[in-house]
């Protein structure tokens, strides 16, 4: 009878085991998941750190032609930027650089959303929170939120 139970109980800790397993969430461990959307002008990658579902830091770089500006050069690209490059706030967690390259213009943003001040993320240009920006936010509704635009989840492993 004993060795009938033992069975028995082995057999559920294994069945819990694999179902445990099976249903893990995706982004349960502490890593990175890094998206890219390509199209023939732009190409963006943008990196979340996480700790389970929660964001707790963003990088994006974007790659722009001069001719998706409409300039031909790098003096043009700088003239037609200068005014973006100005209006760029100064936030704690938060940091733009827009640099023009010899033929194309490179732009990097970082947000650290431990040290940024939730109240001053209204602030930045071009960002858009679905929710509060006080609550954490999600990356799996980010990334699908970000798949519906084009974006690719890619292993940077690779």
């Amino acid at each position: 009878y004993m060795k009938k139970l033992i069975a028995i109980l082995m057999t559920l800790v294994i069945v819990f085991a694999i179902c445990s397993c099976g249903n893990k969430d995706k982004y349960a461990d502490n890593t990175t998941v890094v998206l890219t959307n390509t199209s023939d002008n732009k190409n963006i990658t943008i990196k979340f750190e996480h700790k389970g579902d929660s964001i707790t830091k963003l990088s994006q770089k974007e790659i722009i032609s001069f001719d998706s500006l409409g300039v031909g050069n790098a003096m043009d690209a700088q003239a037609l930027l200068e005014p973006k490059i100005a209006m760029i706030p100064t936030i704690d967690g938060y940091e733009n650089k827009i640099t023009v390259k010899d033929d194309h213009v490179e732009e990097t943003v970082d947000i650290d959303f431990k040290k940024i001040d939730s109240d001053k993320i209204n602030e930045i240009p071009g960002l858009n929170f679905v929710g509060d920006a006080k609550d954490t936010i999600s990356l799996e509704e980010t990334i699908k939120e970000l798949k519906k635009s084009g974006f690719k989840e890619v292993d940077e492993k690779k």
